[in-house]
């Protein structure tokens, strides 16, 4: 049996990089890219140590952890 893991398909891929691809070599359209234009925006990323909170982290590349594209 062979199993294939895509959990860091989306890792590396810078956003922009990615919706420009869907549209232009894809023909990704309308519905289809603004989906993923909305899934992939406006993504911040927050570090917690102990009772310690980090500043917002505007997210460029990569899914948010625990979320599946």
């Amino acid at each position: 049996m062979a199993l294939l893991d895509l959990s860091c398909a989306f890792d590396m891929v810078h956003h922009v990089t990615l919706l420009s691809i869907l549209s232009q070599r894809f023909s990704a359209t309308d519905q289809a890219l603004a989906w993923f234009q909305s899934y992939l925006t406006d993504k911040y990323q927050v570090f917690t140590t102990d009772s310690t909170q980090s500043a917002p982290i505007a997210l460029s590349s990569g899914i948010s952890q625990g979320s599946g594209l």
